[in-house]
């Protein structure tokens, strides 16, 4: 059951997450950066199809003999200049879409490392007295399980260990 405290201090966590979604910059930008680089290879490919598609048209023209000026010639260029319009339109939305989608979902994986390290910080000082969580939608809620089984048990196991600290504490 939890205490006031930890109730309160997850309380004060839910109405303050997400206020800083770029909590680990050198991660998060790199993980966009590697999303985006993955955007635009896919739209290069689908870029290099339609290329392929309208070079093909016209290669087909140019078999049946006719002239450059043909309506048949000037169509393809209007359509291809169509479809790179809505291909640029494309990567720029799917772009957007894509760093939004990146730095939510980055904020979910490394915000509880961030916390984890936070967390391990405060109990290796004696400051943190509750247990490790993590947001609802954050990734890797096993280990807040895990560390929290492991500093249940060890201070358990070792009672001595949290008079130490407290007393060291109290010294300084």
């Amino acid at each position: 059951m939890k205490t006031e405290k930890e109730s309160m201090t997850e309380n004060k966590h839910a109405v303050n997450r997400r206020k800083k979604l770029l909590i680990n910059p050198d991660f998060q930008v790199k993980f966009i950066k590697n999303l985006l680089f993955l955007n635009v290879a896919v739209c290069t490919i689908f870029y290099l199809g339609h290329a392929y598609f309208f070079w093909e048209g016209r290669e087909l023209g140019r078999s049946i003999n006719l002239p450059m000026d043909h309506v048949f010639f000037r169509f393809l260029d209007e359509q291809q200049r169509t479809m790179n319009v809505i291909s640029v339109a494309t990567m720029t939305l799917v772009s957007g879409l894509i760093i939004a989608f990146g730095l939510v979902y980055s904020h979910r994986i490394a915000g509880p490392i961030y916390r984890l390290q936070k967390y391990l910080r405060a109990k290796s000082d004696g400051t943190e007295k509750g247990q490790l969580f993590f947001r609802q939608h954050d990734y890797f809620k096993e280990i807040a399980d895990s560390v929290n089984d492991y500093t249940n048990s060890n201070s358990r196991a070792n009672p001595a260990s949290q008079s130490h600290k407290s007393s060291r504490k109290k010294a300084a």
